[in-house]
């Protein structure tokens, strides 16, 4: 009998032997996707009302606990994620993003620029994720061997279905995406959203992200045209990273807060085609209120 607390004897061994061979028990790959309404108050007869709950295996997420407490002290140690992204990252919390976003506005707002803070907002980010290009990243930050062999495995010959008492679907495969409620999903993504931080900033924009929420930021005074340029080659290569990642920019859902009174504030013809239309200033965002022009 083990101890309270701690695994069982069966259970450790066949977590060990999935560590030394790289490879993930196969089942312990299936879900249960649980549709749950985001508010109480939602009419339950309109799909998009409905948030799916994924239900993982315990044993499953007892591996993934002891697995997730070596890859974040790699990744810190090599230094693999860029100081903007403080998702789930060790020593940083949901505060961190607004505190870096907020102190990057302040410094161009002290240094007499007007700056905008553009909001990104990815469609289902976690579920997009292409896993060949994921272990493509894996190994261009450092992780390969059997390490790299069992995240493959981890992701590879999923199955789910949906569950929603009194009806069960048929169980799926799936193709693609980190899976939701895994203790490895925020960092596994984090990894794969590392490029983007480079082609951001060659185009003279700051960037901070929290996972899947993106920030840019962008002096519009310090040379109009210049910064003009910057964010529509910027938010082409942006969109075209993405759809190579196979992540997809919803535009309807894009937020914009300029502050100051900018004589170059964003009109339509600062917005590239990648985002539709330019939306309206907005004085909510990143929990917080601020106040655009």
């Amino acid at each position: 009998m083990s101890e309270p607390g701690y695994p069982s004897p069966e259970l450790q061994n066949k977590i060990q032997r999935s560590i030394n061979t790289g490879t993930f028990p196969e089942d312990w790959k299936h879900a249960e996707v649980c549709p749950l309404l985001m508010k109480p108050w939602a009419d339950p007869l309109e799909l998009k009302k409905f948030q799916p709950i994924s239900l993982l295996p315990y044993p499953a997420k007892v591996l993934e606990e002891a697995i997730n407490t070596q890859l974040p002290n790699f990744i810190e140690v090599n230094n693999s994620l860029d100081c903007s992204q403080s998702g789930f990252s060790s020593n940083h919390s949901t505060k961190a993003d607004r505190l870096a976003a907020m102190d990057d506005i302040r410094s161009l707002l002290y240094h007499g620029h007007f700056p905008a803070l553009i909001l990104l907002d990815l469609s289902a980010a976690f579920d997009m994720v292409f896993h060949s290009t994921l272990c493509t990243r894996l190994h261009d930050v450092g992780i390969s061997g059997t390490a790299l062999k069992w995240i493959h495995s981890f992701l590879s010959g999923r199955t789910q279905r949906v569950r929603l008492p009194p009806y069960t679907s048929k169980p799926t495969g799936v193709s693609c995406g980190v899976p939701q409620g895994s203790f490895l999903c925020p960092t596994l993504f984090n990894i794969y959203m590392t490029p983007l931080t480079t082609i951001v900033r060659n185009h003279g924009m700051n960037i901070v992200s929290y996972t899947d929420d993106t920030q840019l930021i962008i002096s519009l005074t310090k040379d109009p045209d210049m910064a003009k340029n910057n964010f529509h080659l910027g938010m082409e290569a942006v969109t075209t990273w993405m759809r190579e990642s196979c992540l997809k920019l919803n535009s309807d859902k894009t937020e914009l807060i300029i502050f100051g009174n900018a004589t170059s504030a964003m009109d339509d013809t600062w917005w590239p085609t990648s985002l539709s239309t330019p939306p309206p200033p907005t004085k909510h965002a990143l929990g917080i209120i601020l106040y655009s022009k």
